[in-house]
């Protein structure tokens, strides 16, 4: 609504006999009701864009706040609106039960198109011969399979004494499953995998 139909309702709501809602005085303080009615009703809108976090425009702060952002797994902050908008998609969606195609969802919303999450399943008397022996300790780990390489620095000539041998690079996948773990599964993690 605008100020002029906001004040038109207020002077509807006037009794009939009792106010001149063209008096001077009365029009004056009903318009700057009226303009604050305005101001209310843009700020009611905001509000209501804000709730649902794929449309918000300007509550995108207080949403990172509230879910405890930037995270700790990337050590530089998102850049643009939308990989924010991706970051704070992953974290609200790591607090549902964890599901395969959701963790999936989440690998593909952090920048790691393609993954995939497969569960091990145990060796049994229907099994093909050559599968891999799972035995009863391999029923709660899930291979998370990625189609990105891994960087590896390995030591050389010139390295210090104290150098290790290799050091894996820890990607942000890897970071972020690990904050989504449960007690009851564990995470093997597979780069390279088309």
């Amino acid at each position: 609504m605008t100020t002029h139909r906001h004040l038109a309702v207020l002077q509807q709501l006037l009794p009939p006999n009792s106010y001149n809602p063209n008096g001077e005085h009365l029009k004056v303080e009903l318009t700057a009701i009226a303009i604050i009615l305005d101001d209310l009703q843009d700020s009611a809108g905001r509000v209501l864009k804000a709730i649902d976090p794929a449309k918000l425009t300007e509550l995108l702060p207080e949403w990172e706040a509230a879910y405890g952002l930037p995270d700790s797994c990337d050590g530089t902050p998102a850049a643009t609106t939308n990989e924010r908008l991706g970051a704070l998609y992953a974290k609200m969606v790591s607090q549902l039960p964890l599901t395969i195609p959701l963790l999936e969802s989440i690998a593909d919303s952090i920048g790691f198109a393609g993954t995939t999450v497969t569960k091990r399943q145990p060796i049994n008397c229907i099994s093909p011969c050559n599968g891999v022996m799972n035995g009863e300790q391999h029923r709660f780990v899930m291979d998370v399979n990625s189609p990105y390489e891994q960087s590896v620095q390995f030591a050389n000539c010139i390295s210090p004494c104290n150098a290790p041998l290799a050091v894996f690079e820890k990607p942000l996948l890897e970071c972020v499953f690990r904050k989504l773990e449960p007690a009851y599964a564990l995470f093997k993690f597979h780069y390279g995998v088309v």
